[in-house]
């Protein structure tokens, strides 16, 4: 019968031949751990810039960041001035210079130089609009759809032509009648006179809202009326006003038949609450209404919401805005926190210690301006 392996005798092997038999299985384990000696090599030559690079552009990973990347933060934030919305570039030319120069005054200030402006009156008659004229009882004698010239006359059958400029419809009526009476025409003439279309006063909306143009007045409308023509106040992209008033630019009759240009400055919440009711004010005809964009500011960095916030009509501190901005992240280097602005046509850098001012020193904090750029940056370690 053959021996097989199993009825060999035992042989116990010698240190060298076990040295040789373990050393492919060490040699393929270190490889599985350290990769092939190249290949670390090349890593090793690259690691830094590869992991510069992630720092500024991996969201996640680890919590530092070189100051090369802090550097280009504060950059981003200079361009981000550059672009940022200028209000004197939402008016023309010509309104800019109207409202510099107009008199500056408060709502009670003007009610109480123009006391019209308190007073509900009827829709006076102007050239362009369209009425009609009825005559109770006599059709050959009414008319509908008079467009009234722009002297302000309508032409009725056998009286003639009548001069309505600036003439309520009551009062129409009541000269229409006295007119067919004193030529003998009718005995008791009824007349009844209707506007038809509102084209003799004007107003022109403008700024932060969805329709802005030029827009006829129709009877005795109020502001809140007017800007609901004009489609209503733009919402930025957080839903909110994007506006925080609205400036209003009138004439008022002065001495010797010269009219002045005065302006007004309404706050908006005061006006949309009712908070004050003498601020929807009765429009009047060649009123501008102007509504220029809220203010803003910039958060940028290590903020859990960065982007454009509205500047309220109060005061805004540093980490007021970033609280705005849903609050520092956890690799925030809150004390290293800037703010760089644009003052006499230079940039500036302010820096900040928010976790200072968060521990109760508020003396370190900062009023922001309108188009403010704060810069967050990452914690080194």
């Amino acid at each position: 019968m053959p021996i097989t392996t199993l009825d060999r005798p035992y042989r116990v092997k010698s240190r060298r031949e076990l040295f040789w038999s373990v050393l492919p299985l060490l040699a393929a384990l270190a490889i599985m751990l350290c990769g092939p000696p190249q290949q670390a090599h090349a890593e090793t030559a690259g690691s830094r810039s590869l992991w510069d690079s992630s720092l500024t552009s991996q969201p996640a990973g680890p919590q530092t960041q070189s100051l090369d990347g802090e550097e280009d933060l504060i950059e981003k934030a200079k361009a981000t001035l550059k672009v940022a919305p200028k209000e004197a570039a939402q008016l023309p030319e010509d309104l800019r210079g109207e409202f510099s120069n107009a008199r500056l005054m408060t709502v009670p200030e003007y009610l109480k130089t123009d006391p019209r402006a308190a007073r509900e009156e009827e829709y006076r008659v102007g050239g362009m609009d369209v009425i009609s004229v009825r005559v109770f009882d006599e059709p050959e004698l009414s008319r509908d759809d008079i467009r009234v010239s722009t002297e302000g006359n309508i032409t009725l059958p056998l009286i003639g032509q009548i001069n309505v400029t600036a003439k309520s419809p009551r009062e129409i009526e009541r000269i229409v009648e006295k007119r067919y009476m004193e030529r003998g025409f009718l005995r008791e003439p009824h007349v009844t006179v209707q506007l038809k279309e509102f084209r003799s006063r004007r107003v022109l909306v403008m700024g932060a809202v969805n329709s802005p143009g030029g827009y006829f007045l129709e009877g005795n409308e109020q502001l809140l009326e007017i800007l609901a023509k004009a489609g209503g106040i733009k919402f930025d992209d957080k839903g909110e006003v994007s506006a925080n008033s609205i400036r209003l630019l009138r004439s008022l009759p002065g001495p010797g038949g010269q009219s002045q240009r005065i302006s007004m400055i309404i706050d908006l919440e005061s006006l949309t609450k009712g908070s004050h009711p003498e601020y929807n004010l009765r429009m009047s005809d060649k009123d501008v209404v102007y509504v220029p964009e809220a203010p803003r500011f910039f958060v940028t960095g290590e903020v859990r919401q960065p982007g454009y916030y509205k500047l309220k009509n109060r005061p805004i501190s540093v980490v007021e805005a970033i609280t705005m901005a849903g609050g520092l992240t956890d690799k925030a280097a809150g004390n290293r926190t800037r703010v760089v602005r644009l003052e006499k046509g230079k940039e500036i850098t302010i820096s900040v210690p928010v976790n200072d001012v968060l521990s109760g020193d508020k003396n370190k904090d900062t009023q922001i301006i309108p188009n403010d750029v704060i810069v967050v940056p990452q914690s080194l370690f």
